[in-house]
């Protein structure tokens, strides 16, 4: 059940809040997106193929094949400030427009935040995600994704991401809070 009111949305499960909307404003400078080539080679350096706690993940799971999932792989730039992948957005995200849906968009810009921050044996969950859509992008389009850590505080991880399109035109971008957890709550440990 979703309930509305003006500047708010909640999801609930009966009576329990699950998650929640609200308006906000996106704070955060995105950084200046690497070429394609520097950001495909980033991909080959993803930590997420040695080591990843949920390998389904719909945005970043290596575990998914082609056409299942967004398969966005960002791996550490060689300055090593953040992290980057390409993703090339496949026509089943489009709208009836012809435009990637916006909850991809904020989907891509998920995960990048995560691996801006990793370090070993870090395991965490999204806790927060303000992002600003600023245009749209095609389906078929090469774009670059990026994430980098912004600050730690206790339990909290601050990271920035962005989306742009391959020739750097900025599509959306985003500030995300992580908590770090237990890694012993996630089934015995990474895959």
């Amino acid at each position: 059940l979703v309930r509305w009111t003006e500047n708010e949305a909640r999801l609930l499960d009966g009576e329990q809040e699950i998650a929640s909307a609200r308006c906000a404003t996106v704070k955060t400078p995105a950084l200046e997106p690497p070429s394609l080539q520097v950001a495909r080679a980033a991909t080959e350096r993803y930590a997420g193929f040695q080591q990843h706690w949920f390998p389904d993940c719909f945005v970043c799971g290596p575990a998914r094949v082609e056409d299942d999932g967004l398969r966005i792989f960002p791996g550490a730039h060689s300055s090593a400030r953040y992290v980057a992948a390409t993703w090339t957005p496949d026509a089943s995200l489009a709208n009836s427009a012809g435009w990637v849906r916006s909850e991809f968009i904020w989907a891509a810009l998920d995960c990048p935040g995560y691996f801006g921050l990793m370090r070993p044996g870090l395991a965490a969950v999204l806790g927060r995600m303000t992002a600003e859509i600023v245009s749209l992008v095609k389906p078929g389009r090469e774009c670059v994704v990026m994430g980098w850590p912004l600050a730690i505080r206790d339990r909290k991880h601050y990271a920035g991401t962005a989306l742009y399109t391959n020739d750097g035109s900025l599509v959306a971008r985003a500030t995300t809070t992580w908590i770090a957890v237990d890694p012993a709550g996630f089934n015995g440990g990474p895959a």
